[in-house]
């Protein structure tokens, strides 16, 4: 109703979608499995950060055939709200470059930029301003699978019903896993000519023990578990019989 699809399309009780995404990605002439590997593990460890739900799908128009597409949940407005269980009206998005969202610039990116992350207090408020955990376990994936396509490939999302913190979204992975010595350089130092816009935020973040506790501590966790030789393995294995 009223230009909604009603249908657990994906089995994860999200029953409402505004729009959908059939995705083709620059992936898809070698590996097909990059993007939907690495957001299925950060769904996987139930992580604050966000992913999108997917499943590969036979595309045919008109009779003919046009080859495996993955049907995804879309990065939307309505997706935030369905998963955090806020309104629609309320959810604010930053899709792309920083310049293009004035809002979270100031507040977030210049905010890391031009305070010492290393006081408590600075630290205390942009925790207030960003989930730092979902930015953990963002930053943890987009550096363990060395992705060189960050710049404008990455989403926020926030909703002042429930904390109106901005929460991260992992999102277009396909040029992960190609270079094995871009792997955290690539985001900490910037890769080629490209500087991320987290680059800057990350070198701030670096100055706080707190912040540098966390993020040792919960990579520490995700080695030894769902990001281990053995569980990489096996999931690729998986999703290449699928």
């Amino acid at each position: 109703t009223g230009g909604m699809l009603q249908y657990d399309l994906f089995g994860n009780g999200i029953t409402e979608f505004a729009s959908l995404s059939i995705r083709a990605g620059q992936d898809y002439t070698f590996a097909y499995i990059r993007n939907e590997l690495f957001q299925n593990i950060l769904l996987d460890i139930e992580s604050e950060a966000l992913a999108q739900e997917s499943r590969y799908s036979v595309l045919y128009l008109n009779g003919k055939y046009w080859g495996l597409y993955c049907l995804k949940e879309d990065f939307s407005k309505q997706f935030y709200a369905s998963h955090e269980g806020v309104s629609r009206e309320s959810v604010e998005s930053h899709r792309t470059f920083i310049e293009d969202n004035p809002v979270f610039r100031q507040e977030v990116y210049g905010f890391c930029l031009e305070n010492d992350l290393s006081k408590a207090e600075n630290y205390e408020e942009l925790c207030r301003r960003l989930d730092i955990d979902a930015f953990i376990d963002w930053y943890i994936i987009e550096g363990y699978s060395a992705n060189t396509d960050i710049r404008g490939n990455t989403r926020y999302f926030r909703s002042a019903e429930n904390g109106g913190r901005w929460k991260v979204a992992l999102f277009d992975l396909d040029w992960a896993m190609y270079y094995h010595k871009s792997a955290f350089n690539a985001l900490s130092r910037g890769w080629c000519n490209a500087v991320y816009e987290q680059t800057p935020m990350l070198s701030s973040l670096m100055e706080n023990e707190t912040f540098r506790k966390k993020l040792i501590a919960r990579y520490a966790e995700l080695i030894k578990g769902p990001l281990s030789n053995e569980s990489m393995l096996e999931r690729i294995d998986l999703m290449a019989e699928k």
